[in-house]
Parts: C-alpha cells; structure tokens; sequence
C-alpha cells in the first residue's frame, strides 16, 4: 500500500482504490500491520489479484466519518463506482482484517467467477446484510474466516445470493441478529450446489424480523 498512512485516522480512500487499479494482472496488493482508515468505499472494478495482509494487525477500517453510495461495502469487489457493477474473476482475500466500524459492509463482492476468501477476520457490519456479503458468484470458497458483529435490522454474518457451487469451510459466526450464513435468490438466481461444512455459528440474538436467528 505505497502511500497509505496506517495510523487508524488518515483517510486512504484514494490511495487504496490507485494501488488496486495499479496492481498486476496475478499479482498481489499486501497490506501490512497498521490501521488503514477510509471515509467511503473502495470500489474495485477488477479481479485476478490476490490481497493479502501481514496478519490480522493489517486492518482496513470504516473511520468515523464513513459514508456509502448506495450502502456499499468497505472494499466493494465487482463495481467500479457506486451503482456501476463489473464481471470479475480469480480473486483472493487473506490474512488481514477488514473492519466496518458498523457503518458498513467489510466486504463485498458483486458478479465474481473463481475466488477464495480465507483466514479474513470480518467485523462489525452496518444496518444491512451481511459483514462479508456476495451477490452473484461462482466457485467462490470462503473458508476458516472469523466474521462477528452483524447489528443491523437484517445483520447477517455471510450472505450469498445467486451463488453456485460456493463452500463455506470452518468458518466461526458469531454476534449477528439475523442469520449466521445465508444462501438465497430469487426465481431463476438461486443459490445452488451449495458444500457449506464445519461451520461454527453462535450467539445470534435479538433481531425485529420474521427470518432470524437461524445458524444456516
């Protein structure tokens, strides 16, 4: 992350979203320890990049000011401005954490073909589904992620729609107030050959909807 300042309070928006456009077809964009605060979201209009941090000390962060265009995530994966989605493939997040400050998304991923989501540690999602949240994926892994505090009305831990042949592997789920994982779509965008195993979900609690505190 050439340029970006990891003292938890320097926006680093723009300088993530260059060092993305910037990166290598295959190549890799490392994060390392710090903080790295961004006041609105990351769009990230392309794939076959791996993102990887130095442990679960490199951290992108919601700062306090954040806003989002259409309630978007704080990395948002597939979309190259707000409302502008964009087909991408082989994408690989590891080894960092990626936190929503409950203001936002950590992560989200739009119209993806082949990626793995592994040893993330996902955090404090906003009003909306979903701290890791997919809509629209194939051959998508998520797998021994760490992903806690979904609060919003339909707090989710990891949400997939229209999704085929994800995995969901030992991930841990735990304070959400809707559903641990959830695999959905509508008429025609189900999600389908589903391989969800060795899941730990807990403590959902406390939500105002119909559909709620389920594990899957």
């Amino acid at each position: 992350l050439y340029g970006a300042v990891g003292d938890g309070s320097t926006d680093n928006q723009s300088v993530l979203a260059t060092v993305f456009r910037a990166a290598q077809e295959g190549g890799t964009v490392w994060v390392p320890a710090g903080t790295f605060c961004v006041k609105s979201p990351v769009y990230i209009g392309r794939g076959n990049v791996t993102v990887r941090g130095a442990s679960w000390n490199a951290i992108i962060k919601a700062c306090a000011s954040f806003t989002a265009a259409s309630n978007r995530g704080l990395l948002a994966f597939g979309y190259s401005a707000a409302t502008t989605g964009v087909a991408i493939s082989n994408l690989t997040i590891r080894d960092l954490t990626l936190d929503g400050n409950s203001l936002a998304k950590a992560l989200e991923i739009n119209t993806l073909t082949t990626g793995l989501i592994e040893n993330v540690q996902a955090l404090r999602a906003g009003p909306t589904h979903g701290v890791i949240f997919v809509t629209t994926a194939t051959d998508l892994t998520i797998s021994h992620n760490y992903v806690a505090g979904a609060l919003g009305q339909f707090g989710d831990g990891i949400y997939c729609q229209a999704c085929t042949r994800p995995k969901m592997l030992a991930n841990t789920v735990t304070d959400v107030t809707r559903i641990g994982i959830v695999f959905e779509g509508g008429v025609g965008t189900e999600s389908k050959h589903v391989l969800a195993q060795g899941n730990t979900i807990f403590y959902t609690h406390e939500s105002s909807v119909s559909e709620a505190n389920a594990a899957i």
